[in-house]
């Protein structure tokens, strides 16, 4: 009899990007409508529409008020393999950098101080005012399956906002984040050659060496206040 053969199926599903979703959304909606029929008002002078009739916010694409499609957004940014649960400011740093709705920092906060994980771990946080920081925290809980989630939580650090570069690590090296299903389209061409290449990249280090060194004025400042006071003999003192 001849033997058993398996057969594995598998089915590819396209589905648009998250900032295609937007722009869907966004000339289905009502609320857009009115919008756009109120840009002449002073009051939405931020607000400007391109050739394809898409909403933006100075350079940050405008969300609707689709509750799951924002919710869909947070979760790409706080539970993707892709981030690993920042906090809430850096997620807000995230996603400030492509998108904008109203309340959009109360909403991130509120989702962040929803989110088991993060209560969780907000457990072990030290309160006698250790170094020990959020960041080391999350590295911890990610090394308890080193193997599986080292090259994603590297990924995840190295493509999120850093507070003492403000801005990714990915984009002081390459000049941009790589690409996630949040940031998978570009705004637009970027071709920098020659000189021009030259001078984008000095400037780009000389950004950041000056953020590093407000970073260590600032660490600094911090260490200075816990540092316990030590007095001696002829020393004059406050009563």
């Amino acid at each position: 009899m001849p033997t058993e053969q398996l057969v594995e199926l598998y089915s590819l599903i396209i589905e648009p990007t998250i900032k295609e979703q937007v722009v869907t959304t966004q000339k289905q909606d009502k609320g857009m409508a009115l919008i756009r029929e109120g840009m002449d008002d002073t009051k939405k002078a931020c607000l400007t529409l391109d050739g394809h009739g898409v909403l933006w916010f100075k350079n940050r694409l405008v969300v609707p008020k689709d509750m799951e499609l924002r919710k869909k957004i947070l979760d790409e940014a706080h539970t993707s393999m892709f981030t690993m649960h920042p906090g809430s400011n850096k997620m807000y740093q995230d996603l400030k950098q492509k998108f904008w709705w109203t309340h959009m920092k109360r909403e991130i906060a509120k989702y962040v101080s929803e989110c088991d994980v993060c209560f969780n771990r907000l457990k072990f946080q030290p309160r006698n005012g250790s170094m020990c920081t959020w960041t080391s925290l999350w590295v911890r809980l990610a090394l308890r399956r080193w193997d599986e989630c080292l090259p994603l939580a590297e990924f995840a650090y190295n493509n999120s906002y850093q507070k003492n570069l403000e801005m990714a690590p990915f984009e002081a090296l390459y000049g941009r984040r790589c690409r996630t299903p949040l940031n998978w389209s570009e705004l637009g061409e970027r071709v920098t050659f020659g000189p021009d290449m030259v001078t984008q990249a000095e400037e780009q280090v000389k950004f950041i060496h000056e953020n590093l060194k407000r970073a260590q004025s600032r660490q600094k400042s911090y260490s200075d206040e816990r540092r316990p006071l030590v007095f001696e003999e002829v020393d004059h003192v406050y009563l």
